[in-house]
């Protein structure tokens, strides 16, 4: 057993598992925010008519995004895992075999999921995320200190690095929300 290696492999799925918060929820992490957080008009917006989108809603996600002009490159739909999960089982249409989310995609593009505590069961953000920058700035520093937390016998290790995290255009983006009735 590789302590460092175990170690190293941890430290690089959170700092995954963080910008992945970042750029895909609907909630500043820290001072950082990505293409879902606030008010901003580019951006599209789509209401559902019901808990959950209808395939026609979902396409119709995309095609607000195809409208404002922007290149379709790494489209996906991101949602939580329940809301997935439902999509997975609803047909496109009424009597129709194939469902809403098959073989992970939705018209051929992916489908990304995230904690139902960034995405409420029911919404969906969908975007070309090839116009969010995730920058890391200089180098990584990896600080172990025996000595701050001895007396609890553990050791502190922390990672230092630098990350920018920026939308290029809000029009890539679009979010849809559930009506709950």
């Amino acid at each position: 057993f590789d302590l460092l290696e175990s170690i190293s492999r941890q430290f690089t799925a959170g700092i995954g598992r963080a910008l992945n918060r970042i750029v895909i929820g609907n909630t500043a992490f820290g001072k950082f925010s990505g293409p879902f957080v606030g008010e901003h008009s580019e951006r599209g917006s789509i209401s559902f008519k019901g808990n959950l989108p209808t395939y026609e809603e979902l396409l119709m996600m995309e095609g607000i995004t195809a409208d404002k002009g922007v290149q379709m490159v790494g489209f996906c739909y991101v949602m939580n895992a329940v809301t997935a999960a439902r999509l997975k089982a609803t047909p496109k249409t009424a009597g129709d075999g194939r469902m809403i989310i098959e073989d992970g995609t939705i018209g051929g593009h992916p489908v990304f999921i995230a904690d139902s505590n960034k995405i409420a069961n029911g919404n969906v953000n969908a975007g070309c995320f090839a116009y969010c920058m995730v920058n890391q700035h200089g180098d990584s520093s990896l600080v172990v200190d025996p000595y701050t937390k001895a007396k609890k016998n553990a050791i502190q290790i922390t990672l230092n690095e630098d990350w920018s995290v920026t939308t290029l255009k809000y029009e890539a983006f679009c979010v849809g929300t559930a009506n709950p009735s």
